[in-house]
């Protein structure tokens, strides 16, 4: 855990709430958040189990195997306004499962805030811990009760609940929900005679993924001769960055009315420890509201540079040098739909798509890509309590079934059903 960066964060935020409260009659305090309990059973396919299949889900301290209960997350959040321009704001994600995590610590001052010279609110700045606008479904995914599937697309992956990782083929994008520490200047204008919104931001931030430098796939050992793949610290730990390079994204979205909303994300930076090889994202978004539902997609394209095994030992300096640079990009996609049927029943359905593999990286690939559908009921007996039921079917790619695929993963792979449940209740 980076106490350092963690602690720094904490610090802002406090310090901030501190000058605000000087006016301590100006202060505003609310609490907000949720608490969600998910069910899953699997009904056919690959069982994802350690050692036994090709397909894992890590869960922290488990491998599902059949079914599992649990209680997934609670989120509590503190929101201050200082100010009618100043906000600060704190959110943390507790669970059974791993130590809590400062998912926000940030205060936003906005001083065209209120007034209409501007025609909206042209400039806020947000410094701190925050989640960053990383096409739209980074923002929408932050409370479970927002979302109207229990799955999440296959390029985001879910934080610290479940990670799907593919034995030679391809992993998410990215986590989600999506968050780091460091300055975002955004804003918002009414443009088109107030008929259309403009919705802009840019940020830099520390970068809170790292090169999975220990992962060798030829040996199974413990020291990496290469720069493969980044991987996310999302199991036990507060996420945080493993070099001193700085990572950089911004996103841009128009709204035409009612009739659709269409967005374009950036975010690149190194991962790796000497800061030499870049990973970037790229996203479009677009919603479009139908009628009572609404129709969401995303396309995100994910290049990032690898260093193959070097041909002679495991040190930074031997892999950079006699190690191979290529290109990996990994491509994602989903489409969703949800329309409410009753005042307290709504259907959704979602299609994701992932691909991408390094045919060329250590070992074999097994597929070079996979999709997944969900079909999801959400009954809400009453507002701040939702209960979705959902059957979910993920499907592989072409299998490669080499010699050594074949002993580790059998001659051919099933596709995997299952059958989720889960509460979640906002307050």
């Amino acid at each position: 855990m980076n106490v350092r960066r963690i602690g720094s964060s904490l610090i802002v935020f406090v310090a901030i709430f501190s000058l605000g409260a000087i006016s301590a009659e100006a202060v505003k305090v609310s609490l907000s958040g949720d608490i969600s309990a998910e069910y899953r059973a699997n009904i056919g396919g690959d069982t994802p189990q350690a050692g036994a299949a090709m397909s894992i889900y890590e869960w922290p301290d488990q491998n599902l195997t059949n079914q599992t209960f649990r209680m997934t997350h609670i989120h509590p959040m503190l929101n201050i306004d200082v100010s009618d321009k100043t906000q600060a704001t704190l959110m943390v994600c507790m669970s059974d499962r791993h130590m809590p995590m400062v998912w926000e610590a940030n205060v936003a001052y906005s001083p065209y805030a209120g007034g209409d010279d501007f025609g909206g609110n042209p400039l806020t700045i947000t410094a701190g811990r925050f989640f960053k606008p990383l096409g739209a479904y980074n923002l929408n995914s932050v409370m479970d009760g927002n979302l109207k599937t229990v799955s999440r697309p296959l390029a985001y992956t879910d934080h610290t609940d479940e990670n799907m990782e593919l034995h030679g083929g391809p992993r998410p994008i990215y986590m989600s929900p999506h968050y780091d520490t460091g300055l975002m200047l955004s804003g918002s204008k009414w443009v088109n005679n107030s008929q259309d919104q403009l919705w802009y931001g840019v940020y830099v931030v520390n970068g809170i993924y790292h090169n999975d430098v220990t992962f060798d796939p030829s040996t199974g050992g413990t020291e990496a001769a290469s720069r493969v793949e980044m991987t996310w610290e999302m199991d036990h730990v507060q996420p945080s960055d493993n070099n001193l390079n700085k990572e950089i994204g911004g996103r841009v979205a128009y709204s035409y009315g009612n009739t659709f909303t269409i967005g374009a994300s950036y975010l690149t930076g190194k991962f790796d420890p000497e800061s030499k090889l870049t990973n970037s994202i790229q996203i479009v978004d677009l919603h479009i509201p139908v009628g009572a539902g609404n129709f969401r997609a995303e396309y995100a394209t994910n290049p990032t540079e690898w260093i193959n095994k070097a041909s002679s030992g495991t040190t930074a300096a031997n892999i950079y040098s006699t190690g191979t640079k290529h290109e990996y990009t990994k491509t994602g996609w989903y489409a969703q739909f949800d329309y409410p049927l009753t005042k307290k029943l709504e259907a959704a359905a979602m299609y994701s798509h992932l691909s991408g593999s390094r045919t060329e990286d250590l070992g074999t690939y097994t597929v070079n890509d996979m999709s997944r559908m969900a079909l999801a009921l959400g009954y809400s007996p009453e507002a701040a309590l939702k209960i979705t039921t959902e059957y979910q079917l993920t499907k592989y790619g072409t299998y490669n079934a080499t010699t050594s695929n074949v002993t580790n993963y059998g001659s051919k792979v099933d596709d995997l059903s299952r059958v989720l449940i889960k509460a979640s209740l906002m307050f």
